[in-house]
């Protein structure tokens, strides 16, 4: 072995697993309430990049962008939604946490209707994942209404994404 050592180390989280995982390599970013690319490149595209170290950041360097921030995508193709999985950011500092979130299905990107799935998201690292009846959808819209740390503005979120058909428990 040439003095080499080796060590098992643990898989980042993902969101990437199982059966009702959609790939998100041809999702494209419509519309973004804020993104911090001046100081960091943390632009909206990197909340559904497939790795976990990078992430979205509302901007913060020029101007600090308050709640709501939302997040609107092109899945590239129509298929049924049965869940949402939200990894918060998972590098130091851990702030903009997400708190309460809205997720909107839509195939049409000018009539979003009601939110499909909304709730509060654990003040957590731990990937958060929803469950709802499956809905037909081109479009995502994702509204993040507050954090978890009074008067602060930020969000900041590792991994976004969907599940198709039936949403399956990862082991």
């Amino acid at each position: 072995d040439q003095g080499w050592s080796y060590a098992r180390v643990p898989q980042p989280p993902s969101i990437w697993r199982g059966r009702d995982a959609v790939p998100t390599n041809i999702w494209r970013v419509m519309e973004v309430s804020s993104e911090e690319t001046s100081a960091e490149k943390a632009d909206a595209s990197k909340a559904f990049d497939g790795d976990p170290r990078t992430f979205w950041h509302s901007e913060w360097s020029k101007r600090q962008a308050p709640y709501p921030h939302d997040l609107q995508i092109d899945l590239g193709t129509s298929l049924d939604v049965s869940g949402f999985r939200l990894l918060p950011r998972q590098t130091p500092p851990q702030n903009g946490r997400p708190r309460h979130f809205q997720l909107f299905l839509t195939r049409n990107p000018d009539d979003w209707g009601r939110p499909i799935c909304e709730g509060d998201i654990p003040d957590s690292p731990d990937l958060f994942t929803a469950k709802f009846e499956p809905a037909k959808a081109h479009y995502m819209k994702l509204v993040v209404t507050d954090g978890h740390r009074t008067g602060e503005p930020f969000l900041a979120l590792a991994e976004i994404g969907v599940a198709a058909g039936t949403l399956h428990r990862e082991e």
